[in-house]
């Protein structure tokens, strides 16, 4: 199902009646017989995986121009389509996707900040001369190595080889990508040695900064350090990971645009950076990680997934 704004497509269905973008709607899949197995969302684009490895998407893309449409030709997709097969897991940036697939990746969407991972900064452009062509389809990152997994957000996308190093690419403005290379845009991936020593579980991003568990526990910080987006008191960018050393043991981490959320193994939520007050429409920042207390009034319920937008983050709950 889905809900919120479709002006360009984005949830994949008829909104045509009055209201009926606000409340949830069915979003009809082509194969009614196959069970979906994961969904991403971007901007203006959405994707689900089905458990027979197929992948519909639908929606649009955006660069700094503007709407590039989904299709070469400018056309958004209002409704979903198949785009590939034999896919083990897809992962959505605020305007690419990423799709794993045999042990290779395969992107399409914008790539304007190196996000894709396979095209040069000439080509990374729709004005250049090949256009939408490269961009709009999906299409095999030149990596001659297995990958096993893959993590898109924001303008970043981050990979793990079979080996356990990792690899990243994409907008480094603040030394986020974690590798040894000061360019503003990573145009293809590179090797973060030091992401690589760690023995990382997930990776989140937002605009500016990336939030990493590793598989003990510990969330690692890296990115830019304003406005409280990495969570403790310091005054410089990080360009390698730092750990919270605050934080109590760690089972999910996500970020929104200019904050992290993570939950603890006993179940509490916490967050840090740009949060919103809403009894006066103001913005409040958290330096350190502090309890949501909201969303530990939760009648001990257990959170099992946790994501996070721009201005909201959504708790899957069990009891």
């Amino acid at each position: 199902m889905s809900w919120g704004c479709n002006d360009e497509g984005a949830l994949g269905r008829d909104t045509s009646r009055e209201d009926s973008e606000t409340r949830p709607g069915i979003v009809q899949i082509p194969e009614e017989d196959a069970e979906i197995y994961s969904i991403s969302a971007g901007g203006s684009h959405s994707a689900v995986l089905l458990s027979n490895g197929n992948v519909y998407s639908w929606g649009t893309f955006r660069d700094k121009n503007g709407d590039m449409g989904f299709h070469p030709n400018g056309h958004k997709q209002l409704f979903p389509e198949l785009i590939m097969k034999n896919v083990k897991k897809i992962s959505s940036g605020i305007n690419h996707l990423v799709m794993l697939s045999k042990n290779k990746v395969y992107t399409m969407g914008c790539g304007d900040e190196g996000q894709l991972g396979r095209i040069c900064q000439r080509h990374s452009n729709r004005e250049s001369r090949v256009g939408k062509q490269l961009l709009l389809h999906p299409q095999l990152l030149n990596l001659r190595k297995n990958v096993e997994d893959i993590w898109a957000n924001y303008d970043t996308t981050f990979l793990r080889l079979s080996d356990s190093s990792i690899y990243s690419f994409g907008l480094n403005a603040h030394g986020q990508l974690g590798v040894e290379n000061d360019d503003k845009c990573i145009y293809f991936p590179l090797k973060s040695e030091s992401l690589s020593r760690l023995k990382i579980k997930s990776i989140s991003a937002g605009t500016q900064h990336v939030t990493l568990l590793d598989e003990q526990g510990a969330v690692y910080v890296l990115g830019d350090y304003k406005d409280g987006r990495l969570g403790m008191d310091i005054a410089e960018n990080q360009k390698v990971p730092k750990v919270l050393s605050s934080l109590p043991q760690i089972k999910l981490v996500t970020c929104g645009s200019d904050n992290s959320f993570v939950v603890t193994e006993n179940n509490k939520l916490m967050a840090w950076g740009i949060g919103f007050e809403e009894k006066d429409d103001s913005d409040v920042i958290y330096y350190i990680p502090t309890d949501i207390d909201a969303a530990n009034r939760l009648d001990q319920k257990t959170i099992v997934q946790a994501t996070s937008s721009d201005t909201a983050v959504f708790l899957l709950l069990k009891d």
